[in-house]
């Protein structure tokens, strides 16, 4: 394990009043999925403290091989049904007490009631009279004292829990009460009952026996003696001394066998009595039968001030926790007493536990816990409709509880669940389709997360140095990575022995205090937000199925981080297959040049070396890198405290901890590159035999085929520059979506009987005169227009396109038409009540229509900027080359060929940059001004009319001495009279059974109508043309014969 995996374990998120509220086995609790969440989730995780989870590494990366394959097969084999084994412990337990309880009273009536005990299939057929009477039979002294108040109720809690299913709620509250009223039973027999120390009673015993034993002896002795004055025979084998014999040796047996039975006590071991005062006290106070038996009844009962009672339950935990540790501590040396007191306060601290996370009402969504873990865990995701109601249904217990508390952790557990479910939801959209309550369920997740998220913050735009600015935009694309590992070198030993190398790149995944989402966050909410809603959808099932199950399990490992899975002891179902499958997600991709889960990413393959992180190519300097160590380290043991093998160690140590996952390749390089360096240093001065060798051959190798790696990734580097352009329109899109989905869709349910949804339309009143019927029939008229709102949305809009940059702009006109498409579902799924909804979409599908028609234009205008630069970036990519005759001229010759090529990626990125305002406006003024300033010059030279109606012109070369109305006539025409009968269905409708016929007499009538007939086709398309005509013929003679003035005005 790595040791931040160990600091971790060592920091749970579990208050110390819970540490030892139970001792529960660690088999009834979902200890594997509590594990492969913790190994596997946080890897998988999008927030920026991921970074700080270093799950593979260079040090680690074989090992970490190993045990994935070794993980996967034990998932893969692995089986578990769930078994009702606890109830069995309680059983064994409960007959051992009755067994000696019948052995001490020598009761014959206990028969029955053990008969029910041994067999529990027994005990589950027989029903509450039957053990009632079992048990009224009985009549010794212990039955009397706990037949009512434990025995009974434990026996009915075992046959009531042996007839519930072992995931039913039921079967845990039964379990609880049985844990309750077991250890109560166990407690009371076990406290010391007097001052005696029971390890010292075989000692009266022995003393007894050593007593009778000396009077024997003494007997035998006498008889010896006086055998022998009297008949010469010291040794005499009468019946008596026989007996005597016999007796003696079967007492020294006995003795023999007490002292066995003593406990010795240490001599630092304090007095019995005062561990008697403890257990009593403790016994008759805090735990007393009628105290525990009261709270039992106030838990399962429903009283209304369960915060007392929780409090109440919670300091008696920490009571009995005290107490415990206080017997583990100071009274070790009577540990053959203690340790049964302890398990039975343990038993009673497990049911109480269990109990009251059962019956308390405050907290629904800590019961939830299991059952949505279970979900997302869960792969294949069968029945998906039914779990993405569940799931959404704990998303708004989530809302709730995060906008009273503002707790951080249920942010974070609300946005991965919410992605969860979109991930899901658009997985289904991609298979099946939605529904349209579940369109509406996406709509509220987007609204509720852009609701709850923090606004974004502004970029730092204080450098206003041109100089800090270019040499800032230069360090994003090619960062400084030789000054983090120069820094190394520089440290002392105490301070690098003292703070973990590779901590200091973390820094930028320390917890946020703001609610906001991650970028890695942002981007994929973008991209379910824009799969869901964009009109093209072009995505495989496979990847949006690797999405939706990805998103579920960083979802689950947020809540099992932040909340208590403590309650789900003995009935939360593991299921093994979606550990397995996110253990392959979590592995490091074999394809080389790949990036990191591929199935999140636009692209797959690599395009900006310096900044992407690529673990398939990483992983090769791993074997000589581990083989370099092992080299310094038998050098450091010939050399002690050289400075130049020390400063090699560290190096070394801290590209072995680089997070392979996250850290860019070309970062690994860089240090790479200091480790040569460094050992160039070693070697000029070495003897062959103390030479570091092979491995520092193999690294320089593989730097050279990195280089080339490198040196191929540079002609995407234009591509890498355009996502970045991308990725910061990306981030507009929450504003903009929390700015127009204001308000909470509303959903008519499809069960009941809902209108359909009218054409609404804003027309004018002159175009229905005299058609009420019809326009009643086609469209309603849309009456509650909010003028001053749209006129103020149109203008925020208008700015959002104009001012975008051109790299920016077919980014932000797909979200303008993607809100559109969800405003327009909105107003769909209520059934024409949210017609504001109506407005704002048609709103932003004109603006979208509209900006969209320059679209063709803009990107080939940014195409032929593009051209350029990419023939100057392969060029570039020819003649660069490293100066390797040292590692300080490597340093300035890399540094040399990043500055030319920032420099012509900065051509791009003007390029990028430039105002679409400013190029629409140059393209509408084309003609007819000189140029954009010119506000008071006007064009003289007038445009032809192939410049200004360029379809004009198209269609005479197509129609020659036809006009266009006779084109579109007879097109009209064929579509009329040309019908496929073979594609018409059986029509329900009488009229439309008849098709065939109709279409046969008009097909009859054809050549009667001809082309000259005065259809109002036709004499529409005359009076059109010959309108437009009579236009143009005015505008040509205005061009030829008019004044200056004329033609300016």
């Amino acid at each position: 394990w790595n040791d931040d995996e160990m600091e971790k374990s060592r920091c749970m998120k579990t208050s110390p009043a819970e540490i030892g509220v139970f001792g529960a086995a660690r088999l009834r609790s979902p200890f594997r999925t509590e594990f492969m969440l913790g190994l596997i989730g946080k890897q998988l995780s999008f927030a920026n403290k991921s970074t700080v989870i270093k799950y593979y590494t260079l040090e680690n990366s074989s090992n970490r091989e190993t045990q994935s394959t070794e993980l996967l097969k034990m998932l893969s084999a692995f089986s578990v049904r769930p078994s009702k084994s606890r109830l069995y412990v309680f059983h064994y337990i409960l007959i051992e007490i009755l067994t000696a309880v019948k052995d001490v009273f020598q009761d014959f009536e206990m028969d029955s009631i053990l008969a029910l005990v041994k067999d529990p299939s027994e005990l589950s057929r027989s029903n509450l009279d039957r053990i009632r009477c079992a048990g009224v039979g009985v009549t010794n002294e212990f039955f009397e004292m706990y037949w009512c108040n434990l025995l009974f109720p434990l026996m009915t809690s075992l046959q009531l829990a042996w007839n519930n299913d072992i995931w039913s709620q039921e079967y845990a509250d039964h379990c609880s009460l049985a844990s309750i009223y077991l250890g109560l039973l166990r407690l009371d027999l076990l406290t010391p009952d007097a001052p005696l120390d029971p390890g010292k009673a075989p000692l009266a015993k022995v003393s007894l026996i050593s007593r009778e034993l000396a009077e024997i002896k003494s007997v035998l002795t006498a008889m010896c003696w006086q055998n022998g004055f009297i008949r010469g025979d010291f040794a005499p084998e009468t019946s008596g001394t026989t007996a005597l014999i016999d007796r003696f040796e079967t007492l020294s047996t006995k003795r023999e066998n007490y002292k066995n039975k003593v406990v010795e006590r240490p001599d630092s071991a304090p007095p019995f009595y005062e561990l008697f005062r403890e257990t009593k006290e403790f016994g008759s106070t805090v735990s007393s039968m009628a105290t525990m038996l009261e709270m039992v009844d106030k838990v399962r009962g429903t009283e209304d001030d369960h915060g007392n009672l929780l409090a109440r339950v919670k300091n008696w935990h920490r009571t009995a926790t005290a107490f415990c540790r206080r017997l583990s501590m100071n009274f070790f040396a009577y540990e053959d007493i203690t340790t049964s007191i302890i398990d039975s306060v343990r038993m009673i601290q497990d049911g109480f536990f269990d109990l009251t996370k059962q019956a308390s009402v405050g907290r629904v969504f800590d019961k939830a816990i299991p059952g949505v873990i279970f979900q997302l865990n869960r792969f294949p995701m069968s029945e998906d409709s039914e779990s993405i109601k569940y799931l959404n249904s704990v998303a708004r217990m989530l809302t709730e509880k995060e906008s009273t508390t503002e707790d951080e952790s249920s942010f974070e557990c609300l946005s991965s669940l919410s992605i969860a479910i979109l991930g899901r939801l658009l997985l289904k959209l991609t298979v099946v389709g939605l529904e349209d309550e579940e369109l509406v369920t996406c709509s509220l997740l987007f609204a509720r997360l852009t609701n709850l998220t923090s606004p974004l913050n502004s970029e730092d735009n204080c450098r206003t140095n041109l100089e800090e600015i270019q040499e800032k935009t230069f360090r994003e694309q090619f960062p400084d990575h030789r000054h983090e590992f120069e820094h190394v070198l520089q440290e002392t030993k105490g301070e690098f022995d003292r703070k973990d190398p590779d901590k200091r790149e973390d820094t930028s995944g320390t917890v946020l205090k703001e609610r906001i989402l991650t970028d890695p966050q942002i981007r994929l909410l973008y991209r379910l937000y824009m799969g869901i809603f964009s009109d093209h959808r072009s995505s495989p099932a496979d990847p949006l199925r690797q999405i939706a199950f990805h998103t579920s399990y960083v979802a689950a490992c947020h809540i099992q981080q932040n909340f208590d899975l403590a309650n789900a002891h003995g009935r939360m179902r593991e299921p093994m297959g979606g550990h397995a499958f996110a253990l392959c997600l979590a592995s490091i991709p074999k394809s080389a040049m790949s990036k990191v889960y591929p199935h999140l990413c636009e692209t797959t393959t690599l395009t900006d070396f310096q900044n992407d992180a690529c673990p398939s190519v990483a992983i090769e300097a791993a074997e000589p890198l581990e083989r370099l160590m092992a080299r310094t380290t038998q050098l450091l043991t010939a050399f002690p405290g050289h400075t130049i093998l020390l400063g090699l160690g560290r190096i070394c140590e801290k590209v072995n901890k680089l997070n392979l996952m996250t850290t860019p390749i070309g970062k690994v390089m860089t240090g790479i590159e200091i480790i040569l360096r460094q050992a160039q240093d070693w070697e000029q001065h070495a003897s062959e035999r103390v030479k570091l060798g092979a491995p520092l051959a193999d690294l320089g190798i593989l730097l050279s085929a990195w280089r080339k790696l490198e040196l191929e990734s540079w002609s995407k580097l234009i591509e890498a520059r355009q996502k970045r352009r991308v990725l910061k329109a990306q981030k507009h899109w929450m504003r903009l979506h929390g700015i127009l989905v204001n308000d909470v869709m509303q959903y008519v349910d499809s069960t009941s009987d809902k209108p359909t949804c009218p054409d609404l339309a804003v027309t004018p009143s002159w175009v229905w005169k005299g058609f009420a019927a019809i326009r009643q029939r086609l469209a309603g008229q849309l009456d509650d227009i909010r003028t001053e709102e749209l006129k103020d949305l149109v203008k925020a809009l208008d700015t959002f396109i104009l001012t975008s940059p051109l790299g920016e702009f077919q980014e932000r006109l797909d979200i303008l038409r993607a809100c559109s498409v969800e405003l327009y579902i909105a107003f769909k799924v209520s059934c024409g009540k949210s017609t504001w909804k109506l407005q704002q979409s048609r709103v932003l599908l004109s603006i979208w229509m509209y900006y969209n028609q320059y679209l063709p234009t803009l990107s080939k205008r940014l195409d032929s900027l593009r051209a350029p630069v990419e023939e100057k970036l392969k060029n570039e990519t020819k003649l660069a080359k490293w100066d390797t005759q040292s590692y300080y001229a490597l340093a300035e010759s890399t540094e040399r060929n990043q500055r030319k090529i920032m420099k012509i990626l900065s051509e791009f990125d003007e390029s990028l940059d430039l105002n679409v305002g400013i190029l629409i406006q140059e393209g509408n003024c084309s003609g007819l001004r000189t140029n954009l300033n010119s506000h008071d010059e006007f064009c003289v030279t007038f445009p032809s009319f192939s410049s200004m109606f360029p379809m004009t012109g198209t269609e005479s070369e197509v129609s020659g001495k036809q006009s266009t109305t006779d084109v579109v006539f007879r097109e009209s025409l064929n579509d009329l009279t040309n019908v496929n009968e073979d594609v018409i269905n059986a029509p329900i409708d009488g009229h439309a059974r008849r098709i065939s016929k109709y279409a046969h007499k008009m097909k009859s009538c054809r050549p009667k109508i001809g082309f000259s007939s005065q259809s109002s086709v036709r004499v529409g398309g005359d009076i059109s043309s010959s309108f437009c005509q009579a236009i143009f013929d005015r505008i040509e003679s205005l061009r030829t014969k008019s004044t200056r003035q004329t033609k300016e005005r």
